[in-house]
């Protein structure tokens, strides 16, 4: 199943959460031929997975960068 992620933090870490879940293979859109499609800031997307597997993954992102928060501070 193909997965689509919209999310809101009230957080400003939403740009590091977005790159946390791209380094995890979710995607912000697509190419048709020359054209690229792109999602909106808060919306990603990828291909054979679970919408349990997509929480998750959506967990780990914000604990990831939560943890890097800290770690910098």
């Amino acid at each position: 199943m193909d997965v689509v992620i919209t999310y809101d933090l009230s957080n400003n870490k939403q740009s590091e959460v977005k790159a946390e879940m791209i380094r995890m293979g979710y995607y912000d859109g697509w190419n048709i031929g020359i054209v690229k499609y792109t999602l909106p800031s808060t919306t990603l997307w990828k291909k054979n997975i679970t919408l349990p597997q997509a929480l998750v993954d959506m967990n780990r992102a914000i604990l990831n960068v939560n943890k890097i928060g800290r770690a910098h501070v």
